[in-house]
Parts: C-alpha cells; sequence; structure tokens
C-alpha cells in the first residue's frame, strides 16, 4: 500500500472528547454499520448527535 493510500487519523485540533458507556452489542453494531457505509464511527456519531439535538430542539433552530 502505497504512503498516500494508507488511512490517515482525522485532526483532533479544534476537538473535544465525548465519552459514554454503552452496551457491547451496540458498539458493534455502529462499528459495522460504519464499515459497511464506509464512514468512521465518530462521522457517524457526529451524524446521531446531530439528529438528537435537532429532534429535542425548538422549533426554528438550525444546526451549524
Amino acid at each position: 500500500m502505497a504512503e498516500d493510500e494508507k488511512y490517515k487519523q482525522p485532526s483532533r485540533e479544534g476537538q473535544v472528547s465525548f465519552t459514554f458507556w454503552t452496551t457491547p452489542k451496540l458498539r458493534n453494531e455502529v462499528k459495522r454499520l460504519a464499515i459497511d457505509i464506509g464512514r468512521s464511527v465518530q462521522e457517524l456519531m457526529e451524524e446521531a448527535t446531530e439528529d438528537l439535538l435537532a429532534k429535542h430542539a425548538k422549533r426554528g433552530k438550525r444546526k451549524g
């Protein structure tokens, strides 16, 4: 594999940790989904968090 084709970890600059406990089953399902759709677990969790916030946000508020 060429050097430029290797996976590069996303930059953590400007990021913060957001950790929570879950079941091994849920963790494994999210990891499998990430592999199946070709996205990172981080991307999936960001999307899920944004969806959760939008679901519970007041009407008229938009993300970002």
